[in-house]
């Protein structure tokens, strides 16, 4: 169907009876205001980003967020519909966004929120999915991951002056985590490998969490303090 808004100064007015807006769109516009009518179903890639939208709130019938659709929109207020499942990878990257309610949304992928000012996050017990660095750089003090997500790449997040990251494998996990901590173990041919790798983790990390189930995967937790010096 084809596009009809109506513009009004920067207020972009998106009409009831558009369903898609188009890659590209309104790129690099000097949009300050966006009010969706319910029955948009689809944002194109790259359609709003680097406009200059502080409040932005997405109607139920959105479906469809396509990559960093709204990177660097200056984003301080996000309110998302209640049918959005995903958040494609950049897709409210580089914003001021502060917290985040994810309704019902199942998957968040790669960088899909980092580079806000982001300080608390809500959750919900549908998520599955959380991409690598989704909320890398952000101001959070406390990230709680829901027991239902099931793969999580790589996380990486800095609050105030600590990096925490944690990786997590779904592979034949670990029958005896204390054992494969220990410096020289390893389970392979000795001259392939040299057992040290949890120990090198332990010489260069403050803290090193390993939890693992055989036959569902290992969890590795690691924590740093930015400019601390290290003694040897």
């Amino acid at each position: 169907m084809k596009l009809k808004v109506v513009k009004f100064g920067h207020t972009l007015k998106v009409s009831e009876n558009c369903k898609e807006i188009p890659v590209n769109k309104y790129y690099q516009r000097r949009i300050e205001e966006i009010l969706f009518q319910e029955g948009i179903e689809k944002i194109g890639k790259c359609a709003f980003g680097y406009t200059n939208i502080k409040n932005l709130e997405l109607p139920n019938s959105l479906k469809e967020l396509g990559f960093r659709a709204f990177e660097s929109a200056k984003i301080e207020n996000l309110k998302l519909g209640e049918n959005l499942k995903v958040i494609q990878r950049g897709t409210f990257l580089c914003n001021k966004i502060k917290e985040l309610d994810l309704k019902n949304v199942e998957r968040i992928e790669e960088v899909a929120f980092k580079s806000n000012e982001i300080e608390k996050i809500n959750f919900n017990d549908k998520l599955e999915v959380i991409g690598s660095a989704a909320f890398y750089e952000n101001k959070i003090k406390e990230l709680i991951i829901p027991e239902n997500v099931k793969e999580i790449e790589m996380e990486a997040n800095i609050i105030e002056k600590k990096v925490f990251l944690r990786i997590t494998d779904y592979g034949k996990g670990i029958e005896n985590v204390e054992e494969a901590m220990q410096p020289m173990f390893t389970t392979g041919l000795k001259e392939e490998r040299s057992g040290m790798g949890f120990s090198f983790m332990e010489a260069f990390m403050d803290r090193l969490h390993v939890e693992s189930q055989p036959g569902k995967g290992t969890v590795v937790k690691m924590e740093k303090e930015i400019g601390k010096e290290t003694e040897f």
